[in-house]
């Protein structure tokens, strides 16, 4: 039987705590330090290493030429390392968007459009509380709160972690 990675309070907290130490970071486009300089991708990956959740984090899942190049790519590769890099008691499922709201648990990756309706351009993570961390350009990595944020209502794919119990 799976249940959902995040529902243990000890897995949760060190987590979370984890979380706070990237709080802060300033934003930098394929940057990939903790205190230097991350964006919306490697904050996600380099954290979800940091917990031992990814085994691995490859460059590959951001082309340098970004803004030229076509962004499915993007998504692609984050979906990619979600579902084939998790560590093997984890399992990573991508969950149909229904109503945001109730459809997110605490733990949850989920990718949202900012710049077209059709694709996926940025990561963040559910807190849980109504409350989510990402990192952006204009503030780096923040916690803020999901409802009547843009984030609500423009995610494009949710990613949960599940455990064999």
């Amino acid at each position: 039987m799976l249940k959902n990675y995040f529902e243990d309070e000890v897995i949760w907290q060190k987590f979370y705590d984890t979380v706070l130490t990237y709080v802060g970071t300033p934003f930098f486009h394929l940057g990939r330090v903790k205190g230097r300089g991350l964006d919306c991708s490697s904050f996600v990956g380099m954290l979800l290493l940091e917990c031992g959740i990814l085994k691995e984090f490859p460059t590959d899942y951001y082309p340098t030429n970004y803004y030229v190049s076509n962004p499915t790519r993007l998504i692609e590769k984050m979906k990619e390392h979600l579902l084939f890099l998790t560590s093997p008691e984890l399992k990573c499922y991508e969950r149909e968007v229904i109503d945001k709201k109730e459809t997110l648990y605490r733990g949850d990756v989920f990718l949202i459009w900012t710049i077209k309706k059709e694709i996926a351009n940025h990561s963040a993570i559910y807190l849980g509380n109504d409350m989510v961390v990402h990192c952006r350009e204009k503030g780096g990595v923040e916690i803020r709160r999901f409802s009547n944020s843009i984030l609500e209502d423009r995610i494009k794919h949710i990613f949960t972690l599940q455990k064999e119990v």
